[in-house]
């Protein structure tokens, strides 16, 4: 008598785009050690200046766009085909996160300590996947809720990207830590 089929575990998508965020700052970190930090915060800043002007729509980066479907890629029943096609989704998501997940890991890099950095990625972390939590829990509302602030999408979007062009005004120029002392009020709630 065959099993029935168990439904996938979400868990399972969240440890594969976990494993590829892994590898992406596994290779960030190797390329930070050869360069500088101050030259490594221009850089990061002029990256972080571009994608906010693709965020706000001045300036388009198409690569960016590129969208590349497997309907044909088989073995997702197996173990190391179900990791491999999630690998591919979590790749396959870049273009939504690399933005934002730039800013967050630049700025990762520039706080003093590795606990400030690794707060920062897990609030990052937890930006990404609350939504998803509680989407899973009331689709209905959500969906509801969705079609009457998709209008406001694009005004998001430039608000994001202004604000990325701010931070990134912030890293080229070498004045980053005003954005510590301007909040600075925000100590009195540190861990």
């Amino acid at each position: 008598m065959k099993k029935p089929d168990r439904p996938q575990i979400p868990r399972k998508t969240i440890y594969r785009l976990s494993i590829y965020l892994r590898c992406l700052a596994r290779l960030r970190d190797n390329a930070i050690r050869t360069v500088s930090s101050d030259a490594l915060a221009r850089v990061a800043g002029v990256i972080i200046i571009l994608f906010g002007l693709h965020l706000t729509g001045i300036f388009k980066i198409k690569a960016l766009y590129t969208d590349a479907r497997l309907h044909s890629v088989k073995g997702s029943s197996t173990p190391l085909g179900a990791f491999v096609i999630g690998f591919a989704f979590a790749f396959g998501w870049t273009p939504c996160l690399g933005p934002i997940l730039s800013a967050i890991l630049a700025l990762a890099e520039e706080q003093n300590t590795l606990a400030k950095g690794v707060l920062l990625l897990a609030v990052y972390s937890l930006g990404l996947a609350v939504p998803f939590l509680l989407t899973s829990l009331g689709v209905e509302r959500f969906l509801k809720f969705y079609s009457r602030f998709r209008s406001h999408m694009h005004a998001l979007e430039v608000a994001s990207g202004g604000l990325l062009i701010a931070l990134g005004i912030l890293l080229l120029i070498g004045r980053f830590t005003l954005i510590s002392n301007w909040l600075s009020f925000l100590n009195r709630f540190a861990l």
